[in-house]
């Protein structure tokens, strides 16, 4: 132990005595563990870590598939309903559509986010409301007048009141009595969601053919998605005969909840914590490159100790404490910047990728930067250690100053060779994502943006409850917008362009 003191004492010194190079040395390594504890952060945090449901691994997004068109479909009830009936893998089955009713009673009336539900989908989350209580079967079946608030809803708008259960709030489409209010964790579908109600329609009245339901289940404990997957195949068949015309060539397909919600993040998150990992490499190699030509010119000093007594272990220690020292400052300096960009990123970029928001610097991610900052250590430490050997001792003394240190010449072409291989390698990586990023950005839509505005309009189902009343509401809008003083033209759509809208409507040719 007093050996190792005085080793760290003599390594401070030496630092102190070369601020320049130590500033160098610990900003290289700042950005290089930094970069690896925030690409770790958000690797965790996105794609190992489970969701926030217990069990979460059992839960599974469905859709309606069709091979002929080869995409994921939504549900009519009618398909919910059956497939629950018929199911023994699953534990509960669920379908659930979204509305943007308006919260009135205010000054200006807020639009809010529903998502109606039907079939048992809070017990598919099995997730303890921290208020109240959740929808019960009964309430879906029988479209009743409640609502369960999500927290962010409970305090945005309700300022976090302690007595809202029980309390009546006024929508657009009448008013509602509010039953629950879930935890921060629970924001299915995504965490733009206010409240989840019943249907505020009659949604059988759609008919078979009518699509407009998401599907979220429970596998039983114990299933496992191949076996469901090869159950709801079966149900598929027995309801394409049963019902030929709204079925005809459709199945069911499941994809794990987790794996639905990351998508194809997680290829990209592994490409970029590996860039990000050659980037450490790349500051490791600099740094023993830099260490062997200081070594180079400490070899009179080396000599010196190694006339004394001083074993080659004892040198070797003595630079691999050095190496130490800065490994250890220059990992705390990155995990520093690591939590600061790392927080620039969660509140700036909440919804730029999946999950960003539940991502945390935890222990996990300490113990990682521990064992980054050991392994940098270690890598750049190591040559410049053992890089003196006691045959050197004479002629060390004899000549003096500082040497040309042909014996390293070898090793340092080496560690250029390897960098320089490694900076290339990444920089044309980086510069075909670039590249492929701006001919994205040169892409021509086929219309111009200029001087266009968009807006989003709902009616609520109460007041329109048919298509010929909303068509002639819709109109109205269309032909008051287009009096408007400087307007030229006014049209509408079900979605805009480039909106990340996954809406589809089929249709069959006769004969066909």
């Amino acid at each position: 132990m007093v050996g190792l003191i005085r080793d760290l004492r003599c390594a401070l010194r030496m630092l102190r005595r070369s601020p320049g190079f130590s500033a160098i040395a610990v900003a290289t390594l700042a950005v290089g563990i930094g970069g690896n504890a925030v690409m770790f952060s958000i690797l965790r945090g996105v794609l190992l870590q489970p969701l926030a449901y217990p069990g979460s691994a059992q839960i599974v997004q469905v859709w309606l598939s069709h091979p002929q068109r080869g995409q994921h479909e939504v549900f009519s009830p009618y398909n919910i309903n059956d497939w629950a009936a018929q199911a023994q893998t699953l534990d509960s089955l669920a379908g659930y559509g979204f509305e943007e009713p308006a919260l009135l009673g205010r000054s200006v009336p807020v639009r809010m986010t529903d998502v109606e539900v039907m079939g048992r989908f809070f017990e598919t989350f099995r997730t303890t409301p921290v208020m109240g209580r959740t929808l019960t079967p009964g309430e879906e079946e029988q479209r009743a007048a409640v609502a369960v608030l999500s927290y962010s809803a409970w305090q945005r708008l309700f300022a976090a009141d302690p007595e809202i259960v029980g309390k009546k709030i006024t929508l657009d489409r009448g008013p509602l009595t509010i039953v629950g209010v879930m935890p921060p964790t629970f924001t299915f579908p995504y965490s733009g969601t206010d409240l989840w109600t019943p249907p505020s329609t009659d949604w059988l009245a759609r008919g078979r053919n009518s699509g407009f339901l998401f599907g979220i289940g429970r596998m039983r404990d114990g299933a496992s998605l191949e076996a469901a997957q090869a159950e709801a195949d079966a149900i598929a068949v027995r309801l394409r005969t049963e019902y030929p015309g709204p079925n005809r060539g459709v199945g069911f397909r499941m994809v794990r909840l987790q794996d639905q919600i990351v998508g194809g993040w997680a290829s990209r998150l592994i490409m970029l914590t590996v860039a990000v990992g050659i980037v450490l490499l790349i500051a490791c190699t600099n740094l023993a490159s830099l260490l062997l030509t200081r070594a180079n010119g400490r070899r009179r000093e080396m000599a010196t100790r190694a006339a004394l007594g001083a074993s080659r272990a004892r040198l070797a220690r003595q630079v691999l404490t050095e190496s130490g020292v800065l490994a250890i400052v220059g990992g705390a300096s990155g995990l520093l910047l690591g939590y600061g960009v790392l927080r620039l990123l969660v509140n700036s970029f909440p919804a730029a990728i999946p999950r960003l928001g539940n991502v945390r610097m935890d222990a996990s991610v300490l113990l990682f930067t521990l064992s980054a900052t050991i392994l940098a250590g270690l890598l750049f430490g190591t040559a410049p250690a053992f890089s003196f050997s006691p045959s050197q001792i004479i002629p060390a003394l004899k000549q003096g100053g500082v040497q040309s240190g042909g014996g390293h010449r070898a090793l340092r072409r080496m560690l250029v060779g390897a960098e320089l291989a490694l900076s290339l390698a990444l920089l044309g990586s980086a510069t075909l994502v670039i590249r492929s990023l701006w001919l994205l950005h040169r892409v021509d839509p086929g219309f111009s943006t200029t001087t266009v505005l968009g807006m989003r309009l709902s009616l609520p189902d109460q007041q329109y409850p048919d298509f010929a009343s909303r068509a002639a509401m819709y109109q109205r809008i269309v032909d008051r917008l287009r009096a408007l003083p400087g307007v030229t033209s006014v049209g509408g759509t079900n979605d805009l362009p480039f909106s990340g809208s996954t809406t589809g409507t089929s249709f069959s040719i006769v004969g066909r």
